[in-house]
């Protein structure tokens, strides 16, 4: 029986979902949706796909986490500019 859960996201409001969070069966699929950025994490979404992780991790019903992107093309994943920076 395969189980499949809407994606949601941490962002509320019309804007668009940064990162994406599905449960398949017994698989968490988090999918960063920056196309437009190479799909590179900012803090914000660094921020919630931290939170996405903790419950991740507190889900019991789920044994294995995939990390995907949007578009053609990904990048490192953390965007450093903002840190280095300011």
């Amino acid at each position: 029986m395969r189980l499949k859960e809407k994606a949601r996201s941490l962002l509320e409001g019309g804007g668009n979902a940064i990162i994406e969070y599905t449960k398949e069966d017994k698989t968490a699929i988090f999918t960063i949706n920056r196309p437009d950025k190479m799909n590179v994490l900012n803090v914000e979404a660094m921020r919630q796909f931290t939170d996405l992780l903790k419950e991740f991790r507190d889900d019991d019903s789920l044994w294995v986490g995939i990390l995907t992107g949007t578009g053609e093309k990904v990048s490192v994943p953390v965007s450093t500019s903002r840190i280095f920076f300011p």
